[in-house]
């Protein structure tokens, strides 16, 4: 029988030995991704490659999903290998032209993503909580974006999927929502009491895969993940964020200059804009007080006294997000009273009071002459102020029964279109008086 003495050596050597293990392959996991991060220029355009590479992401992802330890030591080793599986996905690259052995590994892939996103033992929501040293749900982000993204141009070509392997990928997509859904709230709230890289990061990231698994040729009905987003009031927190926060990064000025960008903003409006490119999600935007968030933010003072310009003095050479955001601003609430047409004259209304708002900011757009400046920033502009009053336009009833607001902000919006338009014919037959 062993002695008490022998038993704590036993175990301590039991641990040494467990750690020299993880540690050798987390160091072997990181060599590859290293080794495969410097060959990707010599490498990703090679098609003999990528059948191998496809394979190899999707044996590892395989082990990745079956992963049954847990503790902060796991969860390393956890997210290297999800940093070599991305450098693998990262090599292979998008195409266009899979053979059939191409298109059954990286399948497998997306089916083996499904079992690391409901990981119990390496949760991802864990990660997103902070609770591991090292989080790795940045990486296992990246992979979904890219096997999302791949997963619609297999899609779209005819005969390259089956009925079973769409649905395999339907189910990986609304397990992505899920979670997706559920983390922007997490962070939307957190972005409320801090600034901070690392989190709008997170956001970022957690945006543009929501964008791409929101996309209609992915998902054919908005109900599963619209009811998402009501349980967990996530759009309601992104406009209450939008509301509060620094749209221009004025209040961080050296962190400006260094990220050309403020923390946030852009992916609360592309976030916005993936809701609204829904008929069904644009409705819900709507309801939630769209019109209201944007008539009162950081921005809303400057630019109902027409003070948003291209750039900013702060930025000369960069464009302003102030004006990146105003610009898209008026494109979501173009977008959604596009979507919702005749049926819901009530945001009409509200509408007309948002342009009234911002009549300087519009008029401004709309009185450009021949003599001034020309910027693309600047054509985006008109652009995009031009499709408000196209929306209501086309989304009034007969004109009988036109609201006394919609018919004089249409009235108005005639005069200053008449005017652009004699300056772009101009611009139009004269392109040496245009360029100089």
């Amino acid at each position: 029988m062993d002695e008490p003495a022998d038993l704590v050596e036993k175990e301590l050597l039991s641990i040494n030995l467990n750690l020299l293990l993880a540690h050798s392959q987390t160091a072997l996991a990181e060599a590859w991704e290293t080794l495969l991060r410097q060959v990707t220029p010599y490498l990703r355009s090679d098609d003999t490659v990528r059948p191998i590479l496809l394979s190899i992401a999707a044996t590892l992802s395989y082990d990745v999903a079956a992963e049954q330890r847990s503790g902060d030591m796991t969860a390393t080793i956890h997210g290297t290998r999800l940093s070599l599986l991305l450098s693998i996905l990262e090599l292979a690259w998008f195409s266009s032209t899979d053979k059939a052995r191409e298109v059954q590994s990286f399948l497998e892939v997306v089916q083996n993503l499904l079992g690391v996103k409901t990981n119990d033992a390496q949760s991802p929501a864990r990660s997103f909580l902070g609770e591991f040293p090292i989080p790795f749900h940045r990486a296992l982000l990246q992979i979904i974006y890219f096997v999302t993204k791949q997963s619609r141009s297999l899609i779209g070509r005819p005969k390259v999927v089956n009925g079973t392997q769409r649905v395999n990928v339907t189910i990986t997509v609304e397990a992505t929502l899920t979670m997706v859904i559920d983390a922007l709230r997490v962070v939307f709230i957190a972005a409320r009491s801090r600034k901070d890289v690392v989190l709008d990061r997170d956001m970022e990231l957690l945006v543009a895969v929501f964008e791409q698994c929101t996309r209609a040729d992915l998902t054919s009905s908005s109900a599963f993940w619209l009811a998402r987003c009501q349980e967990t009031d996530v759009i309601r927190a992104s406009l209450d964020l939008y509301v509060h926060i620094d749209l221009v990064g004025l209040l961080d000025l050296p962190l400006l200059l260094s990220r050309k960008q403020p923390l946030y903003s852009p992916h609360i409006l592309l976030f916005h804009m993936a809701l609204v490119s829904n008929a069904t999600a644009a409705e819900r935007f709507a309801s939630e007080g769209v019109l209201a968030a944007y008539s009162n933010n950081f921005i809303s003072s400057a630019i109902s006294s027409g003070q948003i310009n291209v750039t900013l003095p702060e930025l000369p050479t960069e464009r302003s997000p102030a004006h990146v955001a105003y610009c898209a601003m008026v494109s979501v609430v173009a977008a959604v009273i596009s979507a919702l047409g005749r049926q819901n004259h009530y945001f009409d209304s509200e509408a007309c009071g948002f342009v009234q708002l911002y009549g300087d900011q519009i008029s401004r757009a709309l009185s450009w002459t021949i003599g001034d400046t020309i910027t693309l920033p600047l054509v985006e502009e008109i652009e995009q102020v031009v499709n408000p009053f196209y929306a209501i336009a086309a989304s009034v009833p007969p004109a009988a029964n036109v609201n006394p607001a919609v018919n004089k902000v249409l009235r108005v919006f005639t005069t200053h279109a008449l005017q652009l338009i004699q300056q772009l014919d101009y611009a139009i037959t004269h392109p040496n008086h245009l360029t100089s």
